[in-house]
């Protein structure tokens, strides 16, 4: 990553509902607005695009999931394991991954922000 960005690239607040109901299917139930194959889902897949955004060196991913007295920083490990914070979904939502690998210098230039 470079150390002095050249170029801002777009922010963006996305709030989530339904646990992991993008990967879930609906089939007519609770979740199917939000299900793997709702507009909802689409939305989401365009927002790069809509951006006209770079791929990214890094991505900074903030959550108030938990509270707590203490700020907790990822980024020595060599890939940061999913936090599964729901209950009573499909066993393969207890599988999903995120295999970004993290990097320390970005997360201590973010904990240093």
């Amino acid at each position: 990553m470079n150390k002095t960005p050249t170029k801002r690239l777009p922010v963006a607040f996305i709030s989530h509902g339904g646990g992991p109901s993008f990967f879930m299917e609906g089939k007519g139930g609770p979740f199917a607005p939000i299900d793997m194959h709702s507009e909802s889902k689409r939305s989401l897949e365009r927002i790069p695009k809509q951006l006209h955004a770079e791929r990214p060196d890094a991505v900074v991913i903030i959550s108030a999931h938990y509270e707590g007295d203490e700020v907790l920083i990822s980024g020595k490990q060599e890939y940061t394991k999913l936090l599964y914070d729901y209950y009573g979904f499909p066993q393969h939502t207890y599988e999903l991954e995120y295999l970004a690998k993290p990097d320390y210098n970005v997360a201590k230039t973010s904990y240093n922000m």
